[in-house]
């Protein structure tokens, strides 16, 4: 009667953990969603900012280089840009 009882109780363990088990990865599931959400609009920010950045520092080479070596051809100048 003692392994009978022991036996039972050990299969619904097992059931309960299962349902466990299934929960924990549901939840890691969606964390990595979210993580990996998160992380692509941080590095989308990142991106911006450092097109941004390079655009000023090509408008600010290419003012630089009129004002050293004179005027410059207007095509050549829309070509920069």
């Amino acid at each position: 009667m003692h392994s009978v009882l022991d036996k039972i109780y050990l299969t619904k363990m097992l059931h309960y953990m299962s349902e466990l088990r299934v929960k924990c990865y549901a939840r890691k599931e969606s964390d990595t969603k979210r993580i990996t959400m998160i992380n692509h609009l941080w590095s989308r920010g990142l991106r911006r900012s450092f097109n941004k950045w390079k655009m000023q520092s090509e408008k600010y080479m290419t003012k630089e280089d009129v004002e050293t070596c004179g005027p410059v051809v207007e095509e050549v100048l829309a070509a920069r840009f």
